[in-house]
């Protein structure tokens, strides 16, 4: 598969060769072909569940405003709490 990083970036073609760390292979997506990090994780919950080591590490920043990883999970619960029990989304619901 041809490396999408132009030949004119070294460094880009460097992090996405066969092997290296942003390693980009080509998969089936509904048939349609979609190219990929070969080594990112399967779906955004293991995204989420990765970051939750770094709960006391800040997630958000602006202004003067700061949120860490730990408060951005929590509120981000709390708001799953609240559609689901009141307004009763669940799994498959359009939103």
């Amino acid at each position: 598969m041809a490396n999408p990083i132009s030949h004119s970036d070294p460094i880009g073609a460097q992090l996405q060769a066969p092997g290296a760390a942003f390693e980009i292979e080509e998969i089936q997506l509904n048939g349609i072909g979609c190219r990929v990090f070969r080594r990112s994780p399967p779906t955004l919950n293991a995204i989420f569940a990765g970051a939750q080591q770094f709960s006391e590490r800040e997630f958000i920043v602006y202004n003067d405003a700061r949120i860490s990883y730990g408060e951005a999970f929590a509120k981000a619960a709390a708001l799953a709490a609240t559609i689901t029990q009141q307004i009763g989304v669940t799994k498959g619901t359009r939103i």
